[in-house]
Formats: C-alpha cells, structure tokens, sequence
C-alpha cells in the first residue's frame, strides 16, 4: 500500500525536530541504521535528519509520530519475557 502526504493533508504539517526525531526511535527501539535499512536509504541521509541538517519529511514525520505513539500505548506484552523453549523429545 502506497501513502502520500498532498497539502491540506493533516499529516502534512506533521514536523519533527531532531530531538523529537531520538525521541521516536528510542520509542521504537530502533537505531538510525536501523530505519536506514527499514527505509532503504542511505546512512547519510537519516544521519543528516538527525543532525538537523535537514528536516524529516512530513510523510516520514507523520509515520514515526504514529509508530511512536501506538509504541508507547500499546507497549511490549511483559508475558513473553524470560520464555524458554524446551523442545519435545
């Protein structure tokens, strides 16, 4: 499925600062090369984001808004953790 931001959108206006932009990916538990390798990007470029070299996209700012936020509502099930498999004989 294809989405695209046009203006006038709501997502369009969607902004993230570079702190806001740690901010998401620490939520997420992603590192930049991480979404480099999610987005099939260069490095560079999610590095410059980061930097404030440039500004996120508004596409791009909307989805890590969202992500971030549905995270940190949901959060991680704590049910799974320290779960072993042992395998039947």
């Amino acid at each position: 499925m294809e989405y695209t931001v046009e203006p006038g959108d709501e997502n369009y206006k969607a902004t993230l600062t570079p702190e806001m932009f740690r901010r998401r990916l620490a939520s997420l538990q992603w590192s930049k090369e991480q979404l480099a390798d999610i987005l099939e990007c260069d490095i560079s470029w999610v590095n410059a984001i980061d930097d404030g070299e440039i500004s996120a996209p508004p596409l791009l700012a909307a989805w890590l808004n969202t992500l971030a936020m549905a995270h940190d509502t949901v959060g991680i099930p704590e049910v799974y953790r320290k779960r072993k498999h042992k395998p039947q004989k």
